[in-house]
């Protein structure tokens, strides 16, 4: 009796299982991105275009994560008690005493990224 049950278990599994989709639309390929120029405007011409992008905004993420991580120690761990304790200076003071004004430098840097 179980390994009927088993059985039609299997065999509707079987029935249920998707297809693959070897042209997804989420992804990039040349049908969702190079050859079909009807009216729709092109973002990246090919693959090598995609590619320099990404790798465009990489290189803007790894020249700014020093900052991104300084500013991230300064901006949320120097408000906790004994978390912070760097050289007191203009930049920094404010931050360690609560008292965060808009014209703080590394504040206007971090909008402004």
């Amino acid at each position: 009796m179980k390994t009927k049950y088993s059985l039609y278990l299997f065999i509707a599994a079987l029935l249920a299982s998707c297809s693959l989709d070897y042209e997804p639309l989420d992804t990039y390929s040349d049908v969702t991105e190079g050859m079909q120029q009807d009216s729709v405007t092109v973002v990246f011409k090919d693959k090598a275009a995609v590619v320099s992008h990404r790798q465009t905004l990489l290189n803007l993420f790894r020249n700014g994560q020093e900052h991104w991580y300084l500013d991230m120690l300064l901006l949320a761990e120097a408000h906790s008690d004994n978390a912070y304790a760097g050289a007191p200076n203009n930049e920094t003071t404010p931050f360690e005493v609560n008292s965060i004004e808009g014209s703080s430098t590394t504040l206007n840097r971090d909008w402004n990224m």
